[in-house]
């Protein structure tokens, strides 16, 4: 089973004010990395294991996971808020 395990789907995330942008990351958890193919807003994700790291960008995101034929078999809505 392929799964995306965060973000989850309706997550808000909220960059801190007191830290650079660079310098704050978030997780994407996966279950079954290794078979499926990630990608963010229509792009591609390299793979690294079962977590990734990407520096969050304010705005509305999607996040989908495709099997090893090119199936969508999960996807995930979540939002960066940029409280600066």
């Amino acid at each position: 089973m392929l799964e995306i395990l965060s973000p989850v789907n309706g997550m808000i995330i909220a960059l801190d004010p007191d830290i650079s942008a660079e310098y704050q990351k978030a997780a994407i958890l996966t279950w079954g990395a290794e078979a499926g193919r990630l990608v963010r807003d229509g792009t591609p994700l390299r793979t690294a294991g079962d977590a990734r790291w990407w520096v969050p960008k304010p705005g509305y995101h999607t996040l989908s996971m495709r099997d090893s034929a090119g199936r969508e078999v999960d996807s995930v809505r979540f939002t960066v808020r940029d409280l600066r």
